[in-house]
């Protein structure tokens, strides 16, 4: 049950009377349809999925047409206070595409979404002393063959996990090595 500033849920009457606009929870299933459309990867279908879980369970029943900025930012705060500020922003985006879609469909006239606020990251680095590369290393030592290289690779290169197991002897060519990136930006 939603319990945000001033919105409310869409009354009992309202339904059983059939005078009840469409839910937040009820466009959602239509919003699916249309990602479905767009052809995203499954990593990323999955990812809305779980954003949009979380949505529909903050607030699903209200009234699409009565959800405010404030209930919005309130339902982000949550994932900021809860340290999760990568969270919260990814389902910002998610419902700023939501409720255009909406308008686009003419079911809304504005954007609650579109004036909440993106939060800065603070980006949590850690660097790795020789010490623990030489661990990492002479664990390798135990695993496959083909593990120490691809780990020195992607020292070298900065690459992620998944670059580094496509890596293939035809991404040599002329004496270049080169990478296909499978992810490029959000």
């Amino acid at each position: 049950m939603a319990t945000y500033g001033s919105s409310k849920p869409s009354p009992l009457v309202d339904r059983i009377n059939g005078t009840q606009a469409t839910t937040v929870s009820e466009w959602t299933e239509r919003y699916l349809t249309i990602l479905e459309g767009r052809k995203l990867k499954p990593k990323t279908m999955s990812e809305y999925h779980k954003y949009l879980k979380a949505v529909n369970a903050h607030l699903g029943e209200f009234a699409l047409h009565k959800v405010e900025t404030k209930d919005i930012a309130s339902f982000l705060n949550q994932w900021v206070n809860a340290g999760k500020v990568t969270m919260a922003n990814c389902i910002r985006a998610l419902l700023r595409d939501l409720f255009r879609e909406a308008i686009a469909e003419g079911v809304l006239k504005s954007n609650p979404a579109e004036d909440t606020r993106n939060q800065r990251v603070d980006i949590q680095r850690e660097r790795i002393t020789l010490d623990a590369w030489r661990l990492i290393c002479k664990a390798a030592d135990t695993l496959p063959a083909w593990v120490g290289p691809r780990l020195d690779l992607a020292l070298v290169t900065g690459q992620r996990l998944g670059d580094i197991q496509a890596v293939r002897w035809e991404d040599i060519k002329d004496g270049r090595f080169y990478i296909k990136q499978a992810k490029t930006g959000f």
